[in-house]
């Protein structure tokens, strides 16, 4: 088959709701119901049924779906279950992405920890027995961020399960998540933001239009979900002297040669466009300042936070009208545009043409779009709830940011908890990596 042909071949068989159709009614014949006395088994059957609610294609079935991942979620009990089958990254001790944004004061105003990444939980889970995670959630709630495109998943309906508090605390990977991630666990407290809400500003300093010197930005990894055959069918009939520059990293097995390959298959010599591969983070945020344009052809995945930080260099984005992305929400015609799949060369053509018109960054600050703004929001959320169970809130949490893990915007900060990070070190027994100074 040629290769070009093979490569729109199979990423329509990715997205065709027929397959998923398909998919979610395999994965629902297969599964049988687990012996109470095989928690296992249990975790097997609900992990094979999330993938068949990720693949369902009306609210009925996905509903179907739920009521059956929430029985065997009932057989489980608090059963302990051995991660690693699921998530290999859950041998591991230390929890890295992890940042307490309120210390503890008494057991009526409780601190509260923030882990990002479901992976991370997994180690919470795995690592650390019933009684430790007990310790924990006497004197910290739990805040989580869930990063899936999907937050039908293991993890998200296992954690309400193994987590001894009353309460998580959740935010969401896309706008629809606010209905859904309550369904899993009445434990669930959702704030309506994404990962991509929570950007510095100050990191990103714009440059006059007139400055910018790149054409097409593309900061996606090399993934096949990334889709970057869909720009080399458009470059194909586009200007020749357009500077196009490609920042990303390996995804699996596919690299930069990968990408080369894909244009070579659409016919776009390698002359057309320059590959960064693994750049510092001071020269992405350098080239998204420069770029006149930026553009994510995903259809499904998480937040992607390349949007937001495109928009906080004004630089307008380019994406799909049927993309499941979600800072889709992003996007109006003030940060960028939403684009079909017909004729893209002429959109592309016409959307750089009209670049300068755009203003981006001066509507994602407006709207309060970064971690400022984000950590105001999700105190609000918590502070309500804490107050609603009738606890005591005399210190509001402090404002973070991923960086790209989650950091204190102040280091000042983090002085106020350093007791905090001591205490869940040397007293619980859970290691955060350390300090961070």
């Amino acid at each position: 088959m040629d290769s070009r042909i093979k490569i729109q071949f199979f990423d329509k068989l990715r997205y065709s709701p027929a397959i998923r159709r398909l998919r979610c009614r395999f994965q629902t014949l297969k599964d049988r119901k687990p012996s109470v006395e095989d928690p296992q088994g249990i975790a097997r059957s609900i992990h094979n049924l999330c993938t068949a609610a990720r693949s369902a294609t009306t609210d009925k079935r996905l509903q179907q779906v739920e009521n059956r991942i929430l029985d065997r979620v009932s057989m489980l009990d608090g059963n302990k279950i051995d991660w690693v089958e699921f998530e290999k990254e859950a041998i591991e001790r230390t929890i890295e992405s992890a940042v307490v944004i309120k210390s503890y004061i008494s057991p009526k105003e409780k601190g509260i920890l923030l882990i990002s990444f479901d992976y991370q939980w997994a180690r919470l889970m795995h690592y650390y027995s019933p009684e430790t995670l007990e310790k924990l959630a006497q004197r910290y709630e739990l805040c989580v961020c869930t990063v899936w495109a999907e937050p039908h998943c293991l993890m998200n309906y296992l954690l309400p399960k193994a987590w001894p508090g009353e309460r998580i605390y959740a935010t969401i990977s896309d706008p629809n998540d606010d209905k859904i991630i309550p369904r899993f666990s009445n434990k669930y407290v959702v704030a309506p933001l994404l990962c991509s809400n929570w950007v510095d500003p100050a990191w990103y300093e714009p440059i006059p239009y007139e400055k910018k010197d790149v054409d097409i930005l593309m900061l996606a990894n090399f993934g096949t979900y990334k889709r970057h055959w869909e720009l080399f069918k458009a470059l194909r009939r586009m200007p020749k002297d357009l500077n196009v520059v490609l920042i990303g990293t390996h995804n699996g097995k596919r690299d930069e040669e990968t990408i080369r390959a894909e244009a070579k298959a659409f016919g776009v010599s390698p002359d057309r466009f320059t590959i960064r591969r693994s750049p510092s983070h001071d020269e992405v945020r350098d080239t998204l300042a420069r770029a006149k344009t930026s553009l994510i052809f995903s259809l499904r995945e998480g937040s992607c936070m390349a949007i937001v930080e495109s928009m906080f260099a004004d630089t307008p984005v380019g994406m799909f009208a049927d993309a499941k992305v979600g800072s889709r929400k992003f996007i109006n015609e003030q940060t960028g545009r939403f684009l079909s799949h017909k004729k893209l060369h002429r959109q592309l053509t016409d959307f750089l043409g009209n670049a300068k018109s755009y203003s981006p960054r001066k509507w994602v600050m407006d709207n309060n779009v970064h971690c400022l703004g984000s950590s105001e929001k999700l105190n609000e959320v918590i502070r309500d709830a804490e107050l609603k169970a009738g606890n005591e809130w005399t210190q509001d949490t402090m404002p973070h940011m991923w960086a790209p893990l989650p950091t204190l915007v102040n280091s000042d900060d983090y002085g106020k908890v350093e007791e905090d990070y001591h205490h869940i070190q040397k007293e619980i027994g859970i290691d955060l990596n350390g300090f961070p100074g």
